[in-house]
């Protein structure tokens, strides 16, 4: 458990009870581009990850998620209320997940998300700039897509953890 006293915030492991709200959270995500298909997926893979969630007045308004493959740990879905974002939530959510990665001895981070969008989708760019001011760095870009009307590129963001 972590308090934010200053913003009321609260981090907690995930329950399935929140899986309603989490669903709420990511309707708003990236509304062009999540499928129905997608949005029916994402909290299926949240059970079966590590979860967090961040509680405000007792309402849920972020999560993550994070699983290991290979020895490599991954952020599979990170999402916040949109009317909400900009108010530290997110890095509380990394904060707890970075957290949790140390005790088992983990090393390192990684994300993948779409790393260049043409035209510019708006939530992809914000996407990046914030997983950039929270210490991600760029490991590895994809084969450049195109489809939807975008022309897009995966990147894999990787991020060393430090002990505080």
């Amino acid at each position: 458990m972590h308090i934010n006293k200053k913003s009321n915030f609260f981090v907690r492991k995930f329950k399935v009870s929140d899986l309603d709200s989490i669903k709420r959270i990511i309707k708003d995500l990236h509304p062009e581009w999540f499928t129905e298909e997608a949005l029916e997926n994402i909290p299926r893979d949240i059970q079966f990850a590590r979860c967090f969630v961040v509680e405000r007045n007792r309402k849920i308004v972020g999560f993550v998620s994070v699983h290991s493959y290979d020895g490599k740990p991954m952020i599979g879905w990170l999402g916040v209320d949109h009317k909400l974002r900009g108010e530290g939530i997110g890095k509380l959510l990394l904060e707890k997940a970075e957290n949790e990665l140390i005790k088992f001895g983990y090393i390192d981070l990684r994300v993948e998300t779409v790393g260049e969008c043409s035209p510019l989708y708006e939530p992809y760019a914000e996407t990046l700039k914030f997983y950039k001011s929270v210490g991600f760095e760029v490991e590895k870009r994809g084969r450049l897509r195109n489809n939807m009307g975008y022309k897009w590129r995966h990147s894999t963001l990787r991020k060393k953890l430090t002990r505080e």
